[in-house]
């Protein structure tokens, strides 16, 4: 692993979002403006991006259970070649319904995704952008830490998903 490239991005990057912040650019936002709490799937998101253009993949790694009765999110490094295992899933009707209303085409009510076995993930390295809110100096790189292990999780491959005006934000202080 490219860890010192990798710390130096995941800095770099968690720099240009304080930054930001500090000049009052996410004030209005809904998630940001609270940023690291209630941002981490964003802000992870948003990272996951930033380390996808310069040539790292991520896995997005979703956390929820009872550890401060909510959710937590971060990524995790696939540098050992792990492959996920691909699972079918059902839209829920209502769902699946307004995806029909959106595009008649739409026939399956079926879709695939791709989820790493959370004993793969706990292998990894992980970058957690936003483990300040839980009294840790951030960022977080390293082997998960018990407060990760604590969340029963859900993952998958970064889809190129993220808020491109956040995005375009935050690039301007890198």
């Amino acid at each position: 692993m490219r860890v010192t490239e990798i710390k130096q991005y995941v800095v770099d990057f968690r720099s240009a979002i304080d930054s930001a912040k500090a000049s009052g650019l996410f004030k209005n936002h809904p998630l940001f403006s609270h940023f690291p709490k209630r941002s981490c799937l964003i802000a992870s998101e948003l990272l996951a991006e930033f380390l996808c253009r310069n040539g790292i993949d991520t896995i997005i790694v979703q956390g929820s259970g009872s550890y401060v009765d909510g959710t937590h999110a971060w990524l995790a490094i696939n540098d050992d070649g792990y492959q996920p295992t691909q699972i079918e899933e059902r839209f829920p009707n209502d769902a699946y319904e307004a995806l029909q209303r959106y595009n008649p085409n739409i026939i399956a009510d079926t879709f695939i995704r791709n989820e790493y076995d959370t004993d793969i993930i706990w292998k990894m390295d992980i970058v957690d952008v936003t483990i300040d809110q839980f009294g840790i100096e951030a960022p977080y790189i390293g082997k998960p830490l018990k407060l990760h292990k604590r969340y029963s999780i859900r993952s998958e491959m970064y889809n190129g998903q993220y808020d491109t005006s956040l995005y375009s934000i935050i690039s301007n202080w890198l």
